[in-house]
């Protein structure tokens, strides 16, 4: 009967160690997860367009030439 007891205690060790592991994974999961939802996106650098003088965010901006653009309307134009 030593032997079953022996290897009871040890499961019981095992199982509540793997349980300690999940949820200290899951726990770390939850916390990555709520700052990237927290992170703002990161705008480098700002553009002016070149026909009507807004600003956006380079990333959004249509270039061509030289030029930095609003739209596609406004890239079309020939009043650069």
């Amino acid at each position: 009967m030593g032997i079953v007891r022996l290897i009871t205690i040890a499961v019981l060790i095992w199982l509540a160690w793997a349980l300690y592991r999940r949820f200290i994974h899951y726990k770390n999961s939850a916390i990555s997860a709520s700052r990237e939802k927290q992170k703002k996106p990161v705008i480098k650098a700002v553009k002016r367009c070149a026909v009507c003088g807004i600003h956006i965010p380079e990333n959004e901006a249509i270039k061509k030439q030289d030029h930095y653009f609003c739209c596609e309307q406004h890239s079309n134009q020939d009043s650069v």
